[in-house]
């Protein structure tokens, strides 16, 4: 998959399975979380009208707030996303080297 990505020009680095579910996780979970803290906002408005002005004013701000930290955790995500394909490319290479090391010194070998 990386030498597709290569070959079609990307310069993302191939996802795995669990940055697949990383990414989902949360993407879904923020959604939900907002979703339950708009719902439990309406509520208290619905029980208490008296603190609605008090509600509307901090709902904002905490879904900004739930928004931001699933932004930070979705960047942390595509960072070790990225580290993580470095590190398996580097030891693909070394494994690359160390294969191409041993047919010389099989080949030096025939030909002494």
């Amino acid at each position: 998959t990386q030498h597709l990505a290569q070959l079609a020009g990307s310069t993302h680095p191939p996802a795995t399975k669990g940055h697949k579910i990383a990414f989902g996780l949360a993407a879904i979970g923020s959604g939900v979380g907002q979703g339950i803290a708009s719902g439990h906002s309406i509520d208290g408005i619905g029980h208490l009208p008296e603190v609605a002005d008090d509600l509307r004013g901090v709902l904002p701000v905490s879904l900004e707030l739930g928004l931001v930290i699933a932004l930070v955790l979705l960047e942390l995500c595509r960072h070790h996303m990225t580290l993580h394909s470095e590190s398996r490319l580097e030891a693909n290479t070394a494994q690359q080297d160390a294969a191409n090391a041993k047919d010389e010194l099989a080949a030096s070998e025939l030909a002494a």
